[in-house]
């Protein structure tokens, strides 16, 4: 619903964050809405039954299906996609088979996770993978599961989004003005490829 409200009736890609069910439940339906040419997933061997019918839904309707890898990119647009994690495999927390990508638009990037575990983001870390940017959409993996100290302070966001319950006070801490979904509601990001702006 979200997607139509700002005009998305067909996306040229769409990205599966995770490969777990309950993260998936509404990708059959978006799919059919927007119809997306190219379709993201996780290098992942979870096949759970909302995951299998996002790939049947996508198969039907013709969307290529790319399993995504570590420094993978595609573009859309001006703005270039890079996927910087899963940095590993055989995670004990199969969250960490998640993706993570940066959007870069501009002088300006957008660092996206999805419930990747602080295990996840010190991977990251670790390959070199992570760099500064001027947004961060934080793990929903929460307070004691992710956004580690060592992720912060590889980013450095200007801006932090929280969906879940993460700690704003380690963001902040950085330097970031944190702007969480509790207080908010649906948030917006705009770029105009020099500064980033957030609409609450």
């Amino acid at each position: 619903g979200q997607l139509l409200l700002c005009g998305a009736n067909h996306l040229s890609a769409a990205v599966a964050m995770s490969s777990e069910d309950e993260q998936l439940g509404a990708m059959k339906l978006a799919l059919g809405m927007t119809k997306p040419d190219y379709l993201f997933v996780p290098p992942t061997q979870t096949k759970g039954k909302a995951y299998a019918q996002m790939i049947d839904a996508a198969e039907k309707q013709g969307t290529q299906i790319v399993s995504a890898a570590q420094n993978m990119t595609f573009t859309l647009g001006r703005a270039r996609v890079t996927f910087i994690g899963p940095a590993g495999t055989q995670h004990t927390d199969s969250r960490d088979d998640g993706l993570t990508l940066r959007i870069d638009y501009g002088q300006t990037s957008v660092v996206v996770t999805g419930c990747i575990t602080s295990n996840g983001e010190k991977e990251i870390v670790s390959s070199g993978a992570a760099a500064a940017c001027d947004a961060l959409i934080v793990s929903r993996g929460g307070t004691e599961a992710a956004t580690c100290a060592e992720w912060v302070e590889a980013a450095k966001p200007k801006v932090a989004l929280i969906t879940g319950k993460n700690p704003a006070n380690r963001l902040q801490k950085y330097g970031a003005t944190v702007y969480a979904a509790k207080e908010n509601g649906v948030m917006t990001l705009f770029s105009d490829g020099q500064e980033i702006t957030v609409e609450p």
